[in-house]
Parts: structure tokens; C-alpha cells; sequence
């Protein structure tokens, strides 16, 4: 439409239908054609490393596209500088509708920024989004990551991750630890491409260390690219996507096309799961409970509820009984946890790994290398039993609001393991029960039998098995 004054093209279908690329770029040569509009070319980064990078990685490819709709793209460079502002440029190479450029490794400790400028023949040339890269000094040397994203250690003085990864410990898994918190998102490329699968856990992640978009997260070409991935987290779905009511997500953000999350409900506050009906057989339950009690970490009971995309391809396996409806969340042919098996395995728990007790949140790790195929994972050798009685020093220690403790026993035994206040008084009973020899571990959160948090001070725990009597010495901070 041209009435003298203004001009206006209306397509009655959607431009994205085009037949190809190249119908696409005509009709946007045209229309810009007819406006007499002159416009610097489009360039986007396509790949290439960003955030974290490994210490051994680099050299870096870096792939982009450019198009120029009124005219033809000249050239296309990529440019990297030290402190963003100053920026050499290089020219790159065009394979196919692709430009590849590359730059060199890096030093450890040090920032790197990168951009791609594209030129037309007009003179009037672009920027891509400018891409920020950091080495630190970690070089992979296992087949599992476990990326720990829990920030809050410095308010309530123990990190909610340790408890995890005592349990990697006590299973004897091998893996490299990142911490999300302190560094940041991971680089796809030259750091997670080195590594068949990761487990991602995070407790209190109030910040978006899980980049919103698809295209900015990491995540994205790691499960493209067939990477396994046990996401496990209470509060980074409302970070990205916030706490107001029930949520449906779309494409293009990171919850829907790398967590595969279609709806979630936040903070539904329930602490009792089972293994999905009918699904007692799965491989990823096996040797756990039939029904799972979480245990309340700093900051309460605050798991959510999800659906998955696919349904077709996903596996329940865990069903939350929601107290604000007074169901189990299966009522609804709903699923609270589950995995897939695609050309990538995913398993999605909405709730901190770390609130399962040791020996359900044990067997499921286990299950969940098995599951990922990890050969290098675990040591095959069958582990001796104890020699002698031990009861051994709690950890952390001092603590708030959890710690572990362990002792050992050479044979089965009836065991009596209890919390004591400086006058003696029994105050929380940890175990009471037949135990088989082995290595064991309990977990005390502070609390009373009765749930009460005790104050801050000296406490003693006391083991009896038998003949066999230790007393130890804790503290409890606040």
C-alpha cells in the first residue's frame, strides 16, 4: 500500500513460512526495496565458547551467520579483546552460508571478550552480541561433572552441597566438581563438550546462574549434542520464571527445551514422596524406599511440582503427596519427577537432592551412574568391611543446620545412637534399631524429638552397640 503519505506491506501469512532462506532474504530485499530503507547487514553468533573454559582447552572455533537485506555482505570479522572496550579484528572464512573464525588459548585467570562485525557493500557494517570467556584452573579428568550451585553456605555456615557430595563419596563415584556459584554458567565448548554427563544440584539458587534463553544456555547444545543431565533444584525455576501462581513455560526459554519442564507450580511445601505407582521396577528406584520423607533444610519445605514437554517419552518415577490439596499429585495422571531416554537420558527432580535421607539419596546416585552408563564412575572393587567399632567425628563440625555422622561396625548389631545436652539429657534419638555390619552415616539437623530447634551450644552424641560405648563432642551454631 502507497497512498503518498506513508508506505505499508502486508503479508497474509506468516514471513517465517517461507519456502527457504533464500525466498526469506528476496522478500525482505524487496520490502526494504520499496521503503528506500538502507540497513547494515544481521550477524549472529551460531557457536563458540562462552562463560567458564576448561584449563587445557582452546584453541577456539567460533561459527556466525550474516545477512544483509537490501544488499550483499562483503565481509565478516571477528574481533577480541582483553578489556571489551578494544577490540583486533581478523577476517574469517565462509564455508557454505557459515562464516568460521578461530582465536588462540587462553592463560588461566584470564578474560577474554569476542564479537563478529559484518560489513556491507554500502560501507555499513554490525556487531553480533559480545561474548565474555574466562579460564579457570580446572582441566577434566573424569567422565561426571557435578556442578554445585549453592550460595547461601555463608549464611547458615554449611553448605546443603556437601551433603551431596559426601554421598558420591560414600558410593566411590568419581567426578570433577564445579561450583556454579563462585564461577558462573560452564562454556559449552571447551568444558562440557568434555563430558558425557553432569549432575547439576542446587539448594537456594536465588540467582540466574541457569541462563533464562535456550540460546544463551549451555545446557542447550550439551543435551543437543546427546549429554545426560540430572537436574535437581527448588528455587531456580522461580528464579527464572518467578513465584506467582502456576506457570506454564514456551519455547525458547532454558525450563522448556533444556529441562524438558512444561508447568510448574513453586513451593508446594511437601515433604513426603513414593515411588510412582506401578513404576517400583525402575531402574532408577531400585534398592530406595517405598515411600521417602524429605528432610526440612535452612529454608523450609520449598519443592515444586512439574509436568514434563514430552510426555510420551517420559518416565515417572517419584509422586508427591501436595498437603494444600490433600492428593497425591499421580491423581491428576501427573508425574513429579521423571526421566527420558532420547539421544540424551534427563532426569528432573524438583526438590534438593540434599533432603533425601543418606541412604535413599545414596541408592538413587548410584542408580543414576548405572542409568548414564558412566564406565569410569566408580571403582570395581568390593569394599572391605570395618575391623573394629568406630564411632567418628561429626561433619561439619561446628554446624548449622546439618551434619553427618558416621560409625562403623566389624558385625551386625543392635544400635542405640543419641543426641545429649551438656546436662545429660537425651534430646534426639538418631537411631534405634538392628544395623548390619558395615559403614553408616545418620544426619542430625538440630532439631529435638519432638522437631523443636535446639540452641546454639555444645552438644554430645553417644553410640552403643553391645559392648561397644563412644561419646563424642559437637557444636551447634546458630
Amino acid at each position: 500500500m502507497n497512498d503518498g503519505s506513508f508506505k505499508m506491506v502486508f503479508l497474509p501469512w506468516l514471513l517465517e513460512s517461507a519456502a527457504d532462506q533464500s525466498q526469506f532474504e528476496q522478500i525482505i530485499k524487496n520490502v526494504l526495496w520499496l521503503f528506500n530503507e538502507k540497513t547494515a547487514p544481521l550477524v549472529t553468533i551460531e557457536s563458540g565458547p562462552r562463560y567458564v573454559v576448561a584449563a587445557d582447552s582452546g584453541p577456539y572455533d567460533v561459527t556466525a551467520s550474516a545477512f544483509d537485506g537490501d544488499g550483499i555482505v562483503m565481509d565478516v570479522k571477528l574481533g577480541t579483546s582483553t578489556d571489551g572496550e578494544n577490540f583486533t579484528y581478523t577476517t574469517s572464512k565462509k564455508v557454505g552460508d557459515i562464516y568460521v573464525a578461530n582465536f588462540l588459548s587462553i592463560e588461566i585467570g584470564d578474560t577474554l571478550y569476542y564479537h563478529i562485525r559484518a560489513e556491507d557493500n554500502e560501507g555499513l557494517y554490525r556487531y553480533s552480541d559480545t561474548y565474555r570467556i574466562n579460564k579457570i584452573d580446572l582441566t577434566p579428568s573424569r567422565q561426571l561433572l557435578y556442578c554445585g550451585d549453592d550460595p547461601y553456605d555463608w549464611y547458615y555456615k554449611s553448605s546443603v552441597d556437601s551433603i551431596v557430595v559426601s554421598s558420591l563419596d560414600r558410593i566411590g563415584v568419581h567426578y570433577d566438581y564445579y561450583d556454579v556459584d563462585r564461577y558462573g554458567p560452564p562454556s559449552y565448548q571447551g568444558f562440557l563438550d568434555r563430558y558425557p554427563a553432569v549432575i547439576w544440584h542446587g539448594y537456594a539458587d536465588l540467582h540466574e546462574s541457569f541462563p533464562y534463553y535456550t540460546k544463551d544456555n549451555p545446557f542447550a547444545p550439551f543435551i543437543n549434542n546427546g549429554g545426560h543431565l540430572l537436574f535437581s533444584s527448588e528455587e531456580m525455576l522461580g528464579t527464572l520464571l518467578g513465584w506467582d501462581g502456576f506457570i506454564v513455560t514456551e519455547l525458547g526459554q532454558s525450563v522448556y527445551d533444556v529441562l524438558g519442564i512444561s508447568w510448574y507450580a513453586p513451593d508446594m511445601a511437601y515433604d513426603t514422596l513414593r515411588i510412582f505407582p506401578g513404576l517400583e521396577q525402575d531402574g532408577l528406584v531400585c534398592g530406595m524406599d517405598t515411600k521417602l520423607i524429605l528432610n526440612e533444610l535452612p529454608f523450609g519445605l520449598l519443592a515444586d511440582i512439574v509436568d514434563p514437554v514430552n510426555w510420551g517419552s517420559a518416565t515417572p518415577i517419584l509422586d508427591a503427596w501436595v498437603p494444600g490439596w490433600g492428593l497425591w499429585y499421580s491423581s491428576y495422571a501427573c508425574y513429579t519427577a521423571w526421566h527420558e531416554d532420547s539421544t540424551y537420558r534427563r532426569i528432573v527432580l524438583p526438590f534438593s537432592l540434599a533432603s533425601l535421607d543418606d541412604k535413599n539419596r545414596d541408592a538413587f546416585l548410584a542408580n543414576v551412574i548405572d542409568y548414564f552408563g558412566i564406565v569410569d564412575a566408580v571403582d570395581d572393587v568390593v569394599e572391605a568391611l570395618p575391623t573394629k567399632f568406630a564411632l567418628k567425628q561429626n561433619f561439619p563440625n561446628p554446624f548449622n543446620p546439618l551434619t553427618s555422622i558416621a560409625f562403623e561396625l566389624p558385625v551386625g548389631n543392635d544400635i542405640h545412637l543419641a543426641v545429649y545436652n551438656m546436662l545429660g539429657q537425651e534430646v534426639r534419638t538418631l537411631v534405634n534399631e538392628h544395623r548390619p555390619a558395615g559403614y553408616h552415616s545418620v544426619q542430625w539437623d538440630g532439631r529435638d524429638d519432638f522437631g523443636k530447634s535446639l540452641s546454639s551450644g555444645i552438644y554430645f552424641y553417644r553410640i552403643e552397640a553391645g559392648t561397644f560405648h563412644q561419646t563424642n563432642k559437637m557444636i551447634l551454631l546458630k
